[in-house]
């Protein structure tokens, strides 16, 4: 099961969401092999849109972390989304 506070994020788009119920998800695979748990922040076709959602998590949420692995499917790396990719807002 994924936990909300363990030094490995996975966060991504809805391939992140798939099987989560099953314990067959990608975070599940992943917590297998790194034999700890660890936390999912999945966002429902957000692929280029991670870093606005971690911002808005603040910088405390990613303090204690110490990987992040983003997930996307590769069409959101071509021109037509170029507008996804836009720098999250500076928080104060």
């Amino acid at each position: 099961r994924d936990v909300a506070h363990s030094p490995v994020v996975i966060v991504g788009d809805s391939f992140t969401m798939w099987f989560v119920d099953e314990g067959g998800s990608l975070s599940a695979h992943l917590a297998k092999e790194l034999r700890f748990p660890v936390t999912n922040v999945p966002s429902k076709g957000g692929g280029p849109k991670v870093p606005r959602v971690l911002a808005a998590k603040g910088p405390e949420y990613l303090a204690s972390r110490r990987a992040v692995v983003w997930v996307m499917v590769s069409r959101y790396l071509s021109d037509g989304y170029a507008g996804e990719w836009e720098v999250p807002p500076t928080i104060e």
